[in-house]
C-alpha cells in the first residue's frame, strides 16, 4: 500500500471513531443529528456524490448529494440511537478505498437492534469522499 492509500485508509478510521463519538444511546435525535452532521462536514467534500443500493427499505435505491445525505441523516437520527460501524476490513487502490462494515443501532421506539453488513466504496479528492457508493445488506440482517 502506497503513503497516499494508507492515508485515504487512515481517514477512514477517523471518520468512523468520530461517527461512532457522534451517535451515543444517551443523545436526543436533534443532538445525534448535529454530531453525524459535523462528520460529514470534516469528511465529506461539499459536492459529495452519494449512491446507496436498493434495499427493503429504498426498493428504488438512493442517490445525490450533500441535501440527501443530510436528510436520510435526520431520518436515521430520529429512528435510531447507539449507532456504530464496526470496521471489518479496508482495501485501498490509489484514490478509492473499499470498505466492509457492520452497522448497528437501536431503534428508539421498542429497542430492537438492527445489526447491517454492509459494503462502501469511496474516492477521495483532497482527503475528502468525493463519492461513495453503499451497499447495505438489510435482507441479510433482517434474517439473522
Amino acid at each position: 500500500m502506497t503513503g497516499g492509500e494508507r492515508a485515504n485508509v487512515e481517514v477512514i478510521e477517523r471518520m468512523v471513531a468520530a461517527y461512532n463519538a457522534a451517535a451515543t444511546p444517551d443523545l436526543s435525535a436533534e443532538e445525534a443529528l448535529a454530531r453525524t452532521l459535523t462528520v460529514f462536514d470534516e469528511f465529506y467534500a461539499p459536492d459529495v456524490r452519494w449512491v446507496e443500493a436498493a434495499t427493503s427499505f429504498y426498493p428504488e435505491g438512493r442517490t445525490g448529494g450533500r441535501a440527501e445525505l443530510n436528510a436520510a441523516a435526520e431520518r436515521v437520527s430520529a429512528l435510531l440511537t447507539d449507532r456504530r460501524y464496526t470496521l471489518v476490513d479496508a482495501v485501498a487502490v490509489g484514490d478509492r478505498v473499499a470498505v466492509e462494515y457492520v452497522w448497528e443501532a437501536e431503534f428508539r421506539a421498542g429497542g430492537r437492534r438492527l445489526q447491517v453488513p454492509m459494503a462502501t466504496f469511496y474516492w477521495f479528492h483532497d482527503g475528502r469522499f468525493a463519492e461513495l457508493h453503499e451497499y447495505p445488506c438489510v435482507q441479510a440482517a433482517a434474517a439473522s
